[in-house]
């Protein structure tokens, strides 16, 4: 049976994941050194951190965090991070890369549990209508610690083709980003992999503002954010 770690927010040094049923933390936890998972997924309901220098092995795509809660990650300079998170459709990794002027900060992570909205407030509440087309589904939502805005030398998005939208063109796609207002406009590429899919970008930004927040997507060149009806 499915099995929950509760209780006060806690520090867990070493744990192993084996339960095809999956394992849910629902309180914050910190995970210190090393977490492997052998069956089973982990949903988050809140936040669990896992620092940088802690391994995460035997991920899959049948092993991952999920939930609507926060994997967090102390990221520093000159590395690169997978967050092996995704949601009940499949595995939707994030990979982020710091370059050496990077600022050590802790980059909180998730997979947005609503619609590709056309639009956000600032508050990043979708205050659009949910893309049908020419989009990949879900959206992957990024958040620092540290206030300031953090920049990164590449972010590489995971996805697989049952994700995709009617009309989405995967030949002439790009990652694009949302600061809690509109989507920027598509850098078109050609998607790497064979399904899964991936998409790359060096102009990852997490913007100044209170939230330190930013919400990342697939979208290909012929998407038009204004309207739910894409043709």
């Amino acid at each position: 049976s499915a099995q929950s770690v509760s209780g006060s927010s806690g520090r867990i040094s070493t744990s192993v994941i084996n339960n095809a049923n999956d394992v849910t933390f629902t309180t914050n936890h910190n995970l210190l050194t090393s977490l492997t998972f052998t069956k089973g997924k982990i949903s988050i309901s809140d936040k669990l951190f896992i620092p940088g220098t802690a391994s995460i092995s035997g991920v899959s795509a049948t092993k991952y965090f999920t939930g609507n809660g926060y994997l967090k990650r102390t990221l520093l300079p000159s590395s690169s991070y997978t967050f092996p998170i995704g949601n009940s459709t499949g595995y939707l990794p994030a990979t982020l890369t710091t370059a050496a002027g990077f600022v050590a900060d802790t980059i909180w992570m998730r997979i947005e549990s609503t619609k590709f909205s056309s639009s956000y407030n600032g508050s990043f509440a979708a205050t659009g209508q949910p893309l049908t087309t020419h989009v990949v589904e879900p959206v992957w939502r990024i958040a620092e610690s540290t206030s300031g805005g953090t920049s990164f030398s590449n972010l590489t998005l995971q996805w697989n083709g049952s994700n995709e939208t009617y009309l989405f063109a995967r030949n002439t796609c790009g990652i694009v980003s949302n600061g809690g207002g509109a989507w920027s406009a598509v850098t078109s590429g050609a998607a790497g992999g064979s399904n899964p899919y991936t998409r790359s970008t060096t102009t990852a930004t997490i913007p100044v503002g209170t939230l330190k927040t930013a919400l990342f997507g697939i979208a290909d060149n012929s998407v038009v954010y204004s309207s739910n009806r894409i043709t």
